[in-house]
């Protein structure tokens, strides 16, 4: 059968060349058309792209870049329906969270496309979408960007960022802490000339001991983060954080089970010193060395007993089930101690005021909290 040129519609005299998709072009065709960049064949119609020619047949099958929308002719990008060539990828500005090339910048923290804008979260204060770290206020069933969470207002009894802004004696309260503030008596205990007069009657500092127990609030939420080496190291990093306090502060560790921490001092002033530190550091923590996008927060509760009870190993495990019971009615950014860790406080009394008795205890214990 005699074979037709394909671009002359002449037969075949000489030699010939026949392509993938069986198209045939004689020798005299094969040398009077350009080829075409894109497929190879020779290029009848055409047009011309950055000094690069493309046959009419491949024009129609190419795809356009969704930023210049020139077509694209050698590697690409996909993000949904949308491509985009390499020159348009690596020159523009990338979205935050889902790393799309931004045509139009739309910024609050950081620069995101609109889509992302539209399904990431929002901060309950400020109404701006979640980039990157973020806290949860429990109490409110709050996100909060990291903006707010370092220069917001905090809630003076458990600690979390608020928009409630409540104020009981100055004092800003979330809404659930609120309403428990407003049913707290107003004893004497928050008389400064009672508390001093306690400070003069206080045992003697060197016959107690003091267990501080630390633990991660959001332990749950941290592992569940998709970066198995970043949880490591972020509680790897907490591990020597809780250690590095309690030395500096004349304690050592006396127990570790998972992330909760127990450590022993030998003066109660020294264990709160090292509570408020846990607190105070933790937002330099979470910037230096958490690299989550969830901060970390803990908690920390605080119980003594006199030395006469015995040793550190011999000291009645109610002792230090006491402290772990105080952890527990805990909060972040709470420094929460039981009353006989404050019968050995000296002017640190000051700090604290009452907050509940312990649930469920048969000595009817008072527990005394710090807010940060």
């Amino acid at each position: 059968m005699q074979k037709v040129c394909f671009y002359c519609s002449l037969p075949v005299r000489t030699g010939y060349v026949e392509y993938e998709d069986k198209t045939i072009c004689c020798s005299v065709c094969k040398e009077h058309y350009p080829s075409c960049f894109v497929c190879g064949k020779p290029a009848k119609q055409h047009f011309i792209q950055e000094d690069k020619l493309i046959c009419s047949s491949c024009k129609n099958s190419l795809k356009r870049c969704h930023s210049c929308q020139k077509f694209i002719l050698g590697k690409s990008y996909r993000f949904g329906d949308a491509r985009y060539c390499f020159s348009c990828y690596d020159k523009n500005e990338k979205c935050a969270v889902c790393g799309v090339p931004l045509l139009s910048l739309k910024s609050f923290t950081s620069k995101i496309c609109s889509a992302c804008m539209n399904r990431s979260p929002k901060c309950g204060l400020c109404g701006n979408t979640i980039i990157d770290k973020f806290f949860k206020n429990e109490q409110e069933s709050l996100l909060i960007c990291e903006s707010c969470y370092f220069r917001g207002e905090k809630c003076f009894r458990c600690g979390a960022p608020t928009r409630s802004q409540k104020s009981f004696d100055g004092k800003v309260f979330c809404k659930a802490c609120s309403i428990v503030s407003a049913q707290l008596p107003q004893t004497r205990e928050r008389s400064e000339g009672f508390l001093q007069s306690e400070i003069e009657k206080q045992p003697e500092i060197e016959k107690q001991y003091t267990f501080l127990v630390a633990a991660p609030t959001n332990l749950f939420e941290l592992k569940r983060a998709k970066e198995p080496l970043l949880v490591n190291n972020c509680l790897k990093n907490y591990h020597e954080y809780v250690k590095r306090i309690v030395t500096k502060n004349h304690g050592f560790i006396v127990n570790v089970s998972g992330e909760t921490i127990l450590s022993l001092f030998d003066l109660a002033e020294d264990a709160v010193i090292g509570a408020k530190n846990f607190v105070q550091e933790l937002e330099d923590f979470n910037r230096q060395y958490n690299k989550l996008p969830v901060f970390l927060s803990i908690r920390v509760g605080l119980n003594s007993v006199e030395k006469s009870a015995g040793s550190p190993e011999t000291v009645d495990g109610s002792v230090t089930d006491l402290a772990y019971r105080v952890l527990e009615m805990s909060a972040p950014r709470m420094i929460l101690i039981t009353q006989h860790t404050y019968n050995y406080l000296g002017k640190s009394k000051l700090l604290f005021e009452r907050h509940k008795l312990i649930p469920g205890s048969h000595l009817n214990l008072m527990t005394y909290r710090m807010n940060l």
